[in-house]
Protein backbone atom coordinates (compact mmCIF):
# COMPACT_ATOMS: atom_id res chain seq x y z
CA UNK A 1 0.00 0.00 0.00
CA UNK A 2 2.71 2.46 0.99
CA UNK A 3 4.84 1.53 -2.02
CA UNK A 4 1.83 2.14 -4.27
CA UNK A 5 1.23 5.49 -2.62
CA UNK A 6 4.88 6.48 -3.10
CA UNK A 7 4.75 5.47 -6.74
CA UNK A 8 1.55 7.48 -7.21
CA UNK A 9 3.15 10.51 -5.57
CA UNK A 10 6.28 10.13 -7.68
CA UNK A 11 4.50 9.62 -10.98
CA UNK A 12 1.80 12.16 -10.13
CA UNK A 13 4.44 14.74 -9.32
CA UNK A 14 5.98 14.38 -12.74
CA UNK A 15 2.75 13.90 -14.66
CA UNK A 16 1.95 17.60 -14.87
CA UNK A 17 5.37 18.60 -16.15
CA UNK A 18 5.60 19.64 -19.76
CA UNK A 19 7.84 17.86 -22.24
CA UNK A 20 10.74 20.41 -22.16
CA UNK A 21 10.84 20.22 -18.36
CA UNK A 22 10.93 16.41 -18.47
CA UNK A 23 13.77 16.54 -21.00
CA UNK A 24 15.71 19.00 -18.82
CA UNK A 25 15.27 16.72 -15.79
CA UNK A 26 16.43 13.70 -17.78
CA UNK A 27 19.50 15.51 -19.12
CA UNK A 28 20.40 16.82 -15.66
CA UNK A 29 19.96 13.38 -14.09
CA UNK A 30 22.30 11.94 -16.74
CA UNK A 31 24.97 14.46 -15.69
CA UNK A 32 24.74 13.25 -12.07
CA UNK A 33 25.32 9.57 -12.94
CA UNK A 34 28.42 7.95 -11.52
CA UNK A 35 30.33 6.78 -8.48
CA UNK A 36 31.43 9.36 -5.93
CA UNK A 37 33.70 9.52 -2.88
CA UNK A 38 32.95 11.77 0.06
CA UNK A 39 35.38 14.70 0.22
CA UNK A 40 33.82 16.41 3.23
CA UNK A 41 30.68 16.31 5.30
CA UNK A 42 29.17 18.61 7.91
CA UNK A 43 26.20 17.82 10.11
CA UNK A 44 24.51 20.50 12.20
CA UNK A 45 27.40 22.85 11.43
CA UNK A 46 30.13 20.45 12.57
CA UNK A 47 32.69 18.89 10.23
CA UNK A 48 32.92 15.12 10.34
CA UNK A 49 36.33 13.53 10.51
CA UNK A 50 36.88 10.51 8.30
CA UNK A 51 38.96 7.57 9.42
CA UNK A 52 40.54 4.75 7.42
CA UNK A 53 37.30 2.73 7.48
CA UNK A 54 35.45 5.45 5.54
CA UNK A 55 38.15 5.81 2.90
CA UNK A 56 36.51 3.24 0.62
CA UNK A 57 32.90 4.40 1.10
CA UNK A 58 31.14 5.26 -2.15
CA UNK A 59 27.92 6.90 -3.27
CA UNK A 60 26.56 5.64 -6.57
CA UNK A 61 23.94 7.47 -8.62
CA UNK A 62 22.42 5.05 -11.12
CA UNK A 63 19.25 6.16 -12.87
CA UNK A 64 17.06 7.74 -10.20
CA UNK A 65 18.64 5.69 -7.39
CA UNK A 66 21.29 6.72 -4.89
CA UNK A 67 23.15 3.82 -3.30
CA UNK A 68 25.50 4.43 -0.38
CA UNK A 69 28.18 1.73 -0.08
CA UNK A 70 30.06 1.19 3.19
CA UNK A 71 32.75 -1.44 3.42
CA UNK A 72 31.79 -2.69 -0.03
CA UNK A 73 28.17 -3.38 1.02
CA UNK A 74 24.97 -1.46 0.39
CA UNK A 75 24.20 0.69 3.41
CA UNK A 76 21.34 2.90 2.18
CA UNK A 77 19.33 3.11 -1.03
CA UNK A 78 17.03 5.98 -1.94
CA UNK A 79 15.23 7.38 -4.95
CA UNK A 80 15.87 10.93 -6.09
CA UNK A 81 13.74 13.48 -7.86
CA UNK A 82 15.39 16.60 -9.21
CA UNK A 83 14.25 20.00 -10.39
CA UNK A 84 17.05 21.71 -12.32
CA UNK A 85 14.78 24.68 -13.15
CA UNK A 86 15.05 26.00 -9.58
CA UNK A 87 17.89 28.14 -8.29
CA UNK A 88 19.61 26.58 -6.53
CA UNK A 89 18.73 23.27 -8.13
CA UNK A 90 16.52 21.04 -5.99
CA UNK A 91 16.72 17.36 -5.15
CA UNK A 92 14.34 15.27 -3.07
CA UNK A 93 15.58 11.96 -1.68
CA UNK A 94 12.94 9.36 -0.84
CA UNK A 95 14.08 6.78 1.73
CA UNK A 96 11.94 3.68 2.25
CA UNK A 97 12.71 1.87 5.50
CA UNK A 98 12.58 -1.93 5.87
CA UNK A 99 9.17 -1.59 7.59
CA UNK A 100 7.82 0.14 4.46
CA UNK A 101 7.60 3.62 5.95
CA UNK A 102 9.19 6.44 3.99
CA UNK A 103 10.67 9.86 4.50
CA UNK A 104 11.58 12.59 2.04
CA UNK A 105 14.70 14.71 2.43
CA UNK A 106 14.50 18.11 0.80
CA UNK A 107 17.88 19.16 -0.63
CA UNK A 108 19.62 21.59 -2.91
CA UNK A 109 22.56 20.56 -5.07
CA UNK A 110 25.16 21.82 -7.48
CA UNK A 111 27.42 19.95 -9.87
CA UNK A 112 30.68 21.66 -10.77
CA UNK A 113 32.76 19.43 -13.00
CA UNK A 114 33.13 16.19 -11.04
CA UNK A 115 32.25 17.76 -7.68
CA UNK A 116 28.70 17.29 -6.40
CA UNK A 117 27.62 19.36 -3.39
CA UNK A 118 24.39 18.45 -1.59
CA UNK A 119 22.84 20.41 1.26
CA UNK A 120 19.83 18.70 2.78
CA UNK A 121 17.32 19.33 5.54
CA UNK A 122 16.78 16.82 8.30
CA UNK A 123 13.44 14.99 8.39
CA UNK A 124 10.55 17.42 8.54
CA UNK A 125 12.79 20.42 7.96
CA UNK A 126 12.57 23.03 5.25
CA UNK A 127 14.73 22.87 2.14
CA UNK A 128 17.96 24.88 2.62
CA UNK A 129 18.40 28.01 0.55
CA UNK A 130 22.21 28.18 0.74
CA UNK A 131 25.08 25.71 0.68
CA UNK A 132 25.97 25.84 4.37
CA UNK A 133 25.53 23.48 7.27
CA UNK A 134 23.32 24.71 10.11
CA UNK A 135 21.51 23.11 13.05
CA UNK A 136 18.76 22.12 10.60
CA UNK A 137 20.70 20.47 7.79
CA UNK A 138 23.79 18.72 6.50
CA UNK A 139 26.30 19.60 3.78
CA UNK A 140 28.17 16.93 1.83
CA UNK A 141 30.75 17.37 -0.92
CA UNK A 142 31.33 14.39 -3.21
CA UNK A 143 33.94 13.87 -5.93
CA UNK A 144 33.25 11.62 -8.91
CA UNK A 145 35.63 8.65 -8.80
CA UNK A 146 37.90 7.86 -11.71
CA UNK A 147 36.43 5.10 -13.91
Amino acid sequence: MIAGTLMLLFVGGLGGADEPAKNAEKQELEKLQGTYSVISSEIRGRKLLFDERARDDRTVIAGDKVIVMRGGKVSVTSTIRIDPSKSPRQMDTVFVRPDGSASVGECIYKLEGDTLTICGAFAGGERPERFESTEKNSLTVLKRAEP
